[in-house]
């Protein structure tokens, strides 16, 4: 199930950039949830690199990279396994953190009140360290009434559109060939950064990284506000 299931998306994400151009994906999702930041409007070339699900044991070498090539990044976490000493680094070496809940739980699995509960723990989780008010949903998906319960605790839902599926496929080249191919301007990069993924992610990011600037994109921090 899981096979066709990945099998599938991969084929809808294939015929949207065949039939539609890379520009379809994020006005169409954009124009369904007009709530949710898929894409940043009239930023030139500029892509913006977000990391889901850290921090890992795998931070430490995606943050290297990151150094190496001179590119910031924002990292949605997930604050049932925060550690002080990666989040410090990712704030010292000028990346941004950001909310991702408490774990990895689809938002359609949690009651209102347990969403709300989960929301408010991740934000205490981070109080101690500076952060920017972005909220990703795990899973990406998040209904209406919940953006707007975000919105008014002063945070922006951010999504993204060049998502190369490396939650789902292993193959380094794969995941490096689709991010390329959904690059687009003010396109949102979403990776993964845990114990398994992590390490691959870093590898990609070495690789991925100069082969867009060589493409003419830069990189930038996230708005703090919607814009």
């Amino acid at each position: 199930m899981k096979t066709a299931r990945t099998l599938l998306i991969a084929f809808a994400v294939c015929a949207i950039l065949l039939i539609g151009g890379r520009s379809l994906l994020p006005a169409a999702l954009q124009a369904l949830h007009p709530g949710v930041l898929y894409r940043v409007p009239d930023a030139g070339r500029t892509l913006y690199l977000t990391l889901d699900d850290g921090p890992s044991d795998a931070t430490g070498a995606i943050l290297d990279v990151l150094r190496k090539h001179q590119t910031p990044a924002t990292f949605f976490i997930t604050t049932d396994h925060i550690r002080a000493d990666l989040l410090s680094r990712i704030v010292a070496e000028e990346h941004q953190l950001a909310n991702h809940l408490k774990a990895t739980t689809s938002l359609s699995r949690l009651s209102e009140a347990q969403f709300e509960a989960d929301f408010n723990a991740a934000e205490q989780a981070l109080a101690p360290f500076p952060q920017v008010k972005l909220f990703r949903p795990p899973g990406g998906s998040i209904s209406a009434e919940r953006v707007d319960y975000i919105e008014a605790r002063g945070y922006t839902v951010v999504v993204g559109t060049i998502f190369p599926l490396d939650h789902w496929f292993e193959n380094k080249t794969f995941i490096e060939v689709l991010a390329r191919a959904l690059a687009i301007e003010g396109g949102i990069i979403i990776l993964h950064d845990t114990a398994a993924r992590g390490p691959r992610t870093a590898e990609i990011l070495d690789r991925l990284i100069p082969q867009l600037k060589s493409k003419g994109y830069r990189f930038a921090l996230l708005p703090t506000t919607r814009p």
